[in-house]
């Protein structure tokens, strides 16, 4: 049985955490300086990276990478934030990331239309709204 455990990400996950979101460590590094990112880890293994802000208006998860797992695991803590704060979630998945997708819209998220492209990929944008 394999375990799956999330932490936040240090910089000596720069390089982990650039090659599962497919940027250069340099772009990694700024993410990291930038944002919360969480990193969910398999037996070692980095299985999936979460990076997200915070603003009045809502939590803003601009990286979701990972399996539908790691990404389930990976969402608790911006969702907790969220409902602590009684302010709703915004997730960017990109369209090739199907683990990401299912485990957003497992966890009740509603897609609300077309994210930004990164790196020319195309991304959806969904909402997960927190109440009391």
């Amino acid at each position: 049985m394999t375990s799956l455990t999330v932490r936040d990400a240090a910089p000596s996950d720069i390089d982990a955490v650039a090659d599962l979101v497919g940027v250069p460590s340099r772009a990694a590094e700024r993410l990291l300086r930038e944002r919360t990112v969480l990193l969910a880890e398999r037996d070692g293994d980095a299985a999936g990276v979460l990076a997200y802000d915070v603003d009045a208006d809502a939590v803003h998860v601009t990286r979701l990478v990972g399996d539908a797992e790691a990404v389930a695991a990976l969402l608790e803590e911006p969702v907790a934030f969220a409902r602590a704060e009684t302010i709703p979630v915004e997730v960017v998945v990109p369209a090739s990331e199907s683990g990401a997708l299912d485990a957003v819209a497992n966890a009740g998220f509603e897609e609300v239309g077309d994210g930004p492209r990164f790196a020319g990929e195309r991304t959806e944008r969904y909402r997960l709204s927190v109440e009391d």
